[in-house]
């Protein structure tokens, strides 16, 4: 596992511990690991809806991003997962955007 502070995000009390422990055992792994909902649900006893809901909660505070990527002829190619021990993409445009229709769909299920 690369040096990181795990502190940050181990002591951030917005995160639930399933959250915490998906990120720790994202970053525990190589680099050039590429994570996705199916592999993850298929290396622990939870199931793939508790792993979207982890990353859901990381994203929601900053600690991931879910980034499309596209071919040189602007095609979309797919999703990439990022992660980081700190909550450096919580002004990220595509986390923005989920934090709004999280927030609404919220709102609409309190209703």
């Amino acid at each position: 596992m690369t040096s990181y502070n795990v502190n940050t995000f181990l002591n951030d009390h917005r995160l639930s511990f399933k959250a915490k422990g998906v990120l720790f055992y994202i970053l525990a792994q190589p680099d050039g690991y590429r994570p996705s909902v199916d592999d993850l649900a298929q290396r622990s006893s939870d199931g793939a809806n508790a792993v979207r809901a982890a990353i859901a909660e990381l994203r929601l505070a900053g600690y991931a991003v879910v980034e499309t990527q596209f071919s040189g002829n602007g095609q979309m190619r797919g999703q990439a997962l990022r992660v980081a021990c700190d909550p450096r993409y919580a002004q990220r445009p595509e986390n923005q955007r989920f934090a709004a229709k999280h927030a609404a769909k919220s709102r609409k299920n309190s209703k």
